[in-house]
């Protein structure tokens, strides 16, 4: 009995950990050269997606969330003909007085999926409460839950000397837009800039 009561117990538990979204910080790497902070006077953003409306959308969340530097969306500095060409996409940047650019990629997208049993009771005060609710339970369906988790990686390069300054790597899971998705990974890199002085 005992030990019917631990699974049920870690099933509610695997449950509600599938169930969560949200966005967490895998991996991050700061340049040990870098000293008391990385000032930028002007950052873009650029996000490299396929699809425009995507692209535009996340550079704009993005964007809104850096407020120590001037920000901008590299949508708004670059033309689809500049993208295809690396040296272009620099001078056009320097041009406009980018010192710091931020670059996000789409790593993958994965599912995960887990069979998770019926609802389990919440309350053992009474005999009548616990029936009610541990016998319809009993007879409660399986089901299998899948969850989406999306892989993202963030850059951040001084341009002047085209040198990476930050690294990282974010898991979301079960995003519900784009917008939400870049906010949640906006506060975590955030966080971890800020936790290594990087800002303040």
């Amino acid at each position: 009995m005992h030990q019917m009561m631990l699974r049920t117990l870690a099933a509610a538990g695997l449950l509600a950990l599938t169930a969560c979204t949200g966005t967490m910080l895998k991996d991050s790497w700061l340049d040990p050269s870098v000293k008391g902070g990385q000032h930028f006077q002007k950052v873009a953003v650029a996000v490299l997606h396929k699809d425009e409306m995507v692209r535009r959308a996340a550079e704009d969340t993005m964007v809104a969330h850096i407020t120590r530097s001037q920000a901008v969306p590299s949508y708004s500095l670059l033309s689809e003909a500049d993208e295809k060409d690396s040296g272009q996409v620099i001078a056009r940047l320097r041009l406009a007085g980018v010192d710091g650019i931020v670059v996000m990629r789409l790593l993958g997208v994965d599912q995960q999926s887990t069979w998770v049993t019926g609802s389990y009771p919440q309350s053992y005060y009474g005999f009548g409460g616990y029936w009610g609710a541990a016998g319809p339970a009993a007879h409660s369906p399986t089901y299998l839950q899948t969850d989406v988790i999306v892989q993202m990686e963030v850059n951040v390069y001084s341009l002047p000397d085209e040198k990476l300054v930050y690294a990282a790597r974010t898991e979301t899971f079960n995003p519900s837009n784009t917008k939400s998705l870049v906010r949640e990974i906006a506060e975590a890199i955030t966080g971890d800039l800020k936790k290594r002085g990087l800002i303040p």
